[in-house]
């Protein structure tokens, strides 16, 4: 039990590290992707969908 708390609070402070990382430069796109994943590991897949787009949309390389 003590294993599961300890990796829910390292999530959360991800969790936090992206949004604040969001907060001061929103148009970075590894941070979209980061939260992205955080979402779907969390199994929340519109918002994940939603910060993938947002990755892609402000990703410098949008042919690939």
């Amino acid at each position: 039990m003590k294993r599961m708390k300890s990796a829910t609070q390292a999530g959360v402070k991800r969790l936090r590290r992206v949004l604040l990382t969001l907060l001061l430069a929103p148009t970075r796109s590894l941070a979209w992707e980061s939260l992205a994943r955080l979402y779907a590991l969390r199994g929340a897949e519109q918002p994940a969908f939603s910060c993938f787009l947002n990755a892609y949309r402000f990703s410098r390389n949008q042919a690939a």
